[in-house]
Formats: C-alpha cells, structure tokens, sequence
C-alpha cells in the first residue's frame, strides 16, 4: 500500500485487495452452488429410484392380482349355472368392483412411470411398455368378465320380472327412451362415439417415414389418453340402472352390455395401434440411423483418391477392421 501511496507501483487492478476478496467470495459462492446444485440433483435421482422401486412393487402386485381375478371370472363362470340367479348377480358385482379398483393401480402406475419419463430415469420408457402390457390384459380380463358372466347373465330370468317383451314392443320403448329420458340417450351418445372411434382407428394409416410416423404416434397417444378418460362415462352409464325398473331396467342393461363390449374393443384396438406405432417408429429410427452410417461410410469411400502416392495403405486396411 505504501509503494501505491507515492505512486512507485502500477498494479493490474485484478490484483488489487479490493478486487481479490471480491473475486474470492464469488469463488466461493459458485462452489456453494454447485454443491447446492450437485446435491439437489442426488436427491432427485434418489426420489426416481425410490419411485422406480415402488412401480417394479406395485406391478407385481397387480399382475398377481390380475392372474387371481382371471381365475375367479373362470371359477364363476363353471359355478353360473347351478348357482341361484341373485346370487350369480352379486357376485359378478363383487368380481366388476374388484376388477375397477385393479384399474385404478394400473392408472396410479401410468401416473407414476410418467413421472420418471418426465424426470429422464433411464428405465422409464421400458416399464411404461410393462404397465402398458398391465393394462392390456386388465382390458382382456373385461372382455372375459363380459363373454364368460355378464352376457349369460344377462339372458337368464330373474324372480322379480318374468314378463316376456315382444321385440316391436321393446323397439316402441327403445324409442321413447332415447326421445324422452337423458340417460338413455347419453348411453346411446357413448355406444356412438365407441363406434366412431373404432371406425376411425379401422382406417387410419400409420405413415410412410419417421416425421409422418412419429406425427401418428404423438396424435395416437392424446387419443389413447382420452379413451381412458372416456371409461369414466361408461361407469355413469353403468351406475344410471337404478334409474330404471322393469322392463326398461331390462332393455337399458342390453345397451350397457353392448356398450361395455365396444369399449373394450376400443381399448384393445387402441392398445395395439399404440404398440404397432412404438415398434414402427423403433424400426424406421433404427433404419435411418443405418443409412446415416452407410451414407457416411460411401462418403469416405467416393472421396478417397486411390491414386494418391501418399495414400496410408496400412490405414486403409485399419479403417476397413473398424
């Protein structure tokens, strides 16, 4: 200080005191936040570990559940016929109730394996195609659920409505439901729009490049989404029977029925179109990485001078090895 006092010492200003504890302290800083940063970071991939761990669990847990479910529609099933009609009822309403709450786990699945997607856990997109696979034999156990209990049900005779419709009378009804009472009609809006989704998925195209398939995928999978969504209407379809007695009960049911059976061909036809787009888009990335390479290599190729004197022939056989 004294040599700058009287002017002996022209100093760089970067290493004035001043300027080196300042510089110091913002070292210092920068430290804390990158061990700040480097620590929230440990934390998030712990939370996706621990995360990922609960999914691997929770799927085990669902596929048992899934096999037992899958054995009790076929135990049910043997025992329908010399069971009373009230009772077979009850308990195909029990085995439904259970088979919803196996729904439920599969979407808490897809909710959390979105979440390691979204924070870039390694193993995400695999165990999203695991849940997937859940969910796709969730929708065959429906469809068995259907063609092995309700549908037999359905045509036997309970104690409490013996009277037999004649099928012009039961179109008169049918009619008047539709014109006058807003759940029938929202269950006949829900077996269109169920018709008009498979009709539009029967005759959609899966592109002809990478761009046009990936296009296809990303629309596929917000129409996917909304199909699940949509499954919460048929269980107000499901749940609006009470609303009906009689021989309208009976007739409401057969529309139910055959709404559940489109639904689940809907997710069926969904889920595959989901995978065949998946597979499609693996195999044209893979593909054109392929050509990238070989467009390369006949680019190194086309471009060497084999006339060259200087030419490295030992680096050529090298290159050739690689």
């Amino acid at each position: 200080k004294y040599f700058e006092a009287v002017g002996e010492v022209d100093m760089e200003q970067e290493l004035v005191l001043e300027v080196l504890d300042k510089n110091w302290t913002r070292l210092m800083i920068a430290h804390q936040e990158r061990d700040q940063a480097v620590l929230e970071e440990i934390k998030r991939l712990e939370r996706l570990q621990r995360l990922a761990e609960k999914v691997h669990r929770e799927m085990k847990q669902v596929d048992s559940r899934l096999e037992e479910l899958e054995l009790r529609v076929e135990d049910e099933a043997r025992r329908l016929d010399r069971l009373h009609p009230l009772d077979a009822k009850h308990n195909v309403d029990l085995l439904e109730q259970d088979i919803r709450q196996t729904e439920q786990a599969i979407n808490s699945l897809f909710g959390d394996v979105q979440s390691l997607r979204e924070g870039r856990y390694p193993q995400a997109p695999e165990l999203h195609k695991r849940v997937q696979k859940l969910h796709q034999r969730w929708v065959a156990l429906r469809s068995l659920l259907h063609s092995r209990l309700i549908t037999p049900l359905s045509s036997i005779s309970f104690p409490v409505e013996e009277r037999t419709v004649t099928r012009q009378t039961r179109t008169v009804l049918e009619t008047r439901l539709v014109d006058t009472n807003a759940h029938f009609r929202q269950l006949q809006e829900c077996v269109e729009w169920c018709r008009n989704k498979l009709k539009q998925f029967q005759e959609a195209e899966y592109g002809s490049d990478l761009p046009s398939v990936q296009s296809e995928l990303d629309l596929h999978q917000r129409e996917h989404r909304t199909i699940e969504q949509f499954h919460t209407r048929v269980e107000h379809c499901i749940a609006a029977k009470s609303h009906f007695h009689g021989e309208e009960l009976q007739l409401y049911m057969q529309h139910v029925n055959s709404l559940q059976k489109l639904y689940n061909e809907l997710l069926v036809t969904s889920n595959k179109r989901l995978l065949d787009l998946d597979t499609l888009q693996d195999f044209l990335q893979s593909a054109t990485n392929e050509l990238v390479w070989l467009n390369e290599k006949e680019e190194t190729e086309v471009t060497r001078d084999w006339s060259d004197k200087n030419l490295s022939v030992a680096s050529v056989e090298q290159y050739y090895e690689v």
